[in-house]
């Protein structure tokens, strides 16, 4: 008997959608009051809040920019660089986010970002722990005179604990930073991969060619054993 197992990750052209959160809710103010909630660690002009939400900032009626939401919409998450004083900071922390084991395809972070001016900035960092640990920056953006979309390439990382935090620097300016429109995204996962031929009676000391298929099939390795009274062990046949 002659079996064959595929191992590894495929990677095929669409994309499903892990995360997303767009700012709309008719009822948030603040990150805690989202659905599901973020946090912050910033107090007063420090905390990023709803755009228009602007109790506990100095003041309240400048800084802000339009449109006040990117693509159409009419809200975002908004830090107040013009009364936050000059390099503090204030962080916007997703809800705990499943990257799942079986999917460890190429993921991809997206959001849109408006910043008119000034040398305020936002550095974006990715926690696999829940938030314990959070690894060197993935991205840093300063001035968008406009809504603009940034695409950042995660990898293939797989955890049930991812967090994802965009940490603003103030430069006590005249203009407030905007974030809208976040999703996370990674191509899509085939439901089968072919083997060809499925079956064959297989000779000792002869060979058979085993294709396999179902998309593009990088990184995906076949493996063979024959339990007709050779040695055991399964062997690498091919690495795509």
């Amino acid at each position: 008997m002659f079996w064959v197992v595929l191992l590894g990750c495929q990677e095929i052209k669409g994309q499903i959608v892990i995360f997303s959160q767009n700012f709309e809710s008719t009822t948030w103010t603040i990150p805690s009051t989202l659905s599901p909630a973020w946090s912050n660690d910033g107090s007063a002009d420090n905390q990023w809040q709803m755009n228009t939400n602007t109790n506990g900032w100095t003041f309240p009626n400048l800084g802000g920019y339009f449109p006040t939401g990117a693509n159409g919409t009419n809200k975002s998450a908004r830090f107040h660089s013009y009364g936050a004083s000059s390099g503090s900071i204030g962080s916007l922390i997703s809800p705990t986010i499943n990257f799942p084991a079986s999917n460890c395809q190429n993921k991809n972070l997206s959001f849109n970002i408006i910043n008119t001016d000034g040398v305020d900035k936002v550095n974006v960092y990715i926690s696999t722990d829940g938030g314990t640990n959070w690894g060197s920056t993935i991205g840093t953006f300063g001035n968008y005179s406009n809504w603009t979309l940034i695409n950042i390439n995660i990898g293939t990382t797989t955890s049930n604990n991812v967090k994802v935090k965009f940490v603003a620097t103030s430069d006590w300016g005249f203009s407030d930073i905007g974030i809208d429109e976040i999703v996370i995204s990674s191509n899509t996962i085939p439901s089968t991969v072919s083997i060809s031929p499925p079956s064959a009676t297989i000779c000792s000391g002869s060979s058979k060619p085993l294709t396999a298929s179902g998309g593009d099939v990088t990184g995906v390795s076949i493996l063979s054993e024959n339990f007709n009274g050779a040695a055991p062990g399964w062997t690498n046949t091919n690495t795509s």
